[in-house]
């Protein structure tokens, strides 16, 4: 077995100590992070998610689609590095510990996918390294595509809504399509028209009203 990674790796620090254990090759992955092959193609592959990339990739919908890229290989896992604290925001109630544990388990019981957590860089190491022993032989796949469905990535409205407690995913593809323009979503609700309680409910409505007095 021989160790791929990504050139979009940007963790040095990770790097740096993998290379002082083994030797890899660095290159353009179609998909994931980390990826072990044997002489037939890749068998396991990693997707690496720093807190704070897991974070942007969790409100703006693409974890899930990288997920289900994984997934194409026989054994794949999302390793997760640093500390939770430092992305931890009292003022950001939509992103908190308990998000991050239901995300979890749904990646984990949905999705089939097993989820590692490391505070350290040497225990992410010890994992990558360690993961390679553990699946030595089997299936491989030569032929993998990036999948395109995450809906809104590169939308700044979707980035928008998304900041905005009490919105989740689907409730932000339902405004999306009645108010592609944030700004005329914000017109709308600052002029009392009703909305869908299904849409916007209290939490959703208090953080708006703290919006609009601190403005």
């Amino acid at each position: 077995m021989f160790l791929k990674v990504d050139t979009r790796e940007k963790n040095m620090e990770i790097l740096d100590l993998l290379s002082e254990r083994i030797e890899y090759e660095l290159c353009s992955l179609s998909v994931g992070d980390y990826l072990w092959c044997n002489d037939e193609g890749g068998v396991i592959c990693i997707e690496h998610k720093s807190v704070n990339d897991f974070r942007s990739s969790l409100m703006s919908g693409h974890l899930d689609t990288q997920i289900a890229d994984i997934k194409q290989y026989p054994h794949c896992g999302l390793f997760i590095s640093g500390d939770w604290r430092t992305v931890y925001d009292r003022r950001q109630h939509s992103f908190n510990r308990s998000m991050v544990k239901n995300k979890i388990l749904s990646i984990g019981v949905k999705h089939g996918v097993p989820v590692y957590e490391f505070k350290y860089p040497t225990d992410f190491v010890d994992a990558i390294i360690s993961i390679g022993d553990i699946v030595e032989n089997g299936r491989a796949v030569t032929d993998v595509t990036r999948n395109t469905f995450t809906k809104n990535k590169q939308n700044p409205n979707y980035q928008m809504y998304s900041a905005i407690e009490g919105l989740g995913r689907k409730k932000i593809e339902a405004l999306l399509k009645d108010y592609p323009c944030i700004f005329d979503f914000f017109d709308d609700w600052n002029n009392d028209l009703s909305f869908p309680k299904s849409l916007v409910n209290k939490t959703t409505e208090n953080f708006l009203k703290r919006l609009r007095d601190e403005s």
